[in-house]
C-alpha cells in the first residue's frame, strides 16, 4: 500500500514540475485554467498531498488502509482549496498587474525636462497611480508642461 502512494507522490510531483515549466502542456485538462477549479496544478497538487500524506501516515501510525485512504483525500481536498485560494491571489495580482496598453493615452507632467529629440522624466497617472517613467520627445518640453502618451518604445 505505501508504494501505492509513493508512486501518486513521486508521479505527481513529476506533473506538477512539468505543467509549471511547461505551461500549455496539460492545458486540455481545462479549457479555461483562469477560471476551472480543476486546472493541472490543482489536481496535481491534490494528487501528491494524497500519496504522500498516505506514504507518511502508512510508515508512522497503525492505522487501518481505509483510515488512512480517508485521510488522504481529506488532506487532499484541503489542499485543492488552498491551491486555489493562492491561484486565485496571484491571478488576481496579475489581472492587476499594468501592461503597455494601459499606458497608451495616459496623462501626466513632465518631472525633468525633454531636449528636442533627448530623454526626461515624466509623471503618469494610470489607474489611479502616479509612476515616474522615462520619456522621450521629438519637441522640447519644459518641467510641468502636460503630456499624454503616445507609444511605447
Amino acid at each position: 500500500m505505501s508504494y501505492l502512494f509513493l508512486g501518486a507522490g513521486i508521479a505527481s510531483t513529476l506533473l506538477l514540475i512539468i505543467s509549471l515549466i511547461f505551461e500549455n502542456s496539460f492545458h486540455w485538462l481545462c479549457k479555461n485554467p483562469r477560471t476551472c477549479f480543476f486546472c493541472p496544478t490543482v489536481v496535481f497538487t491534490m494528487i501528491m498531498v494524497f500519496g504522500y500524506s498516505g506514504a507518511i501516515m502508512v510508515f508512522v501510525s497503525n492505522y487501518s488502509s481505509f483510515k488512512i485512504l480517508l485521510l488522504s483525500l481529506g488532506l487532499s481536498a484541503v489542499s485543492s482549496v488552498i491551491t486555489n485560494i493562492a491561484l486565485w491571489k496571484f491571478r488576481k495580482i496579475e489581472d492587476e498587474t499594468l501592461i503597455e496598453r494601459d499606458l497608451i493615452s495616459s496623462q501626466g507632467v513632465v518631472t525633468t525636462p525633454i531636449p528636442a529629440g533627448g530623454y526626461g522624466e515624466v509623471e503618469v497617472d494610470v489607474a489611479g497611480s502616479t509612476f515616474s517613467v522615462t520619456a522621450s520627445s521629438n519637441d522640447s518640453l519644459g518641467e510641468g508642461e502636460g503630456i499624454v502618451v503616445e507609444a511605447i518604445t
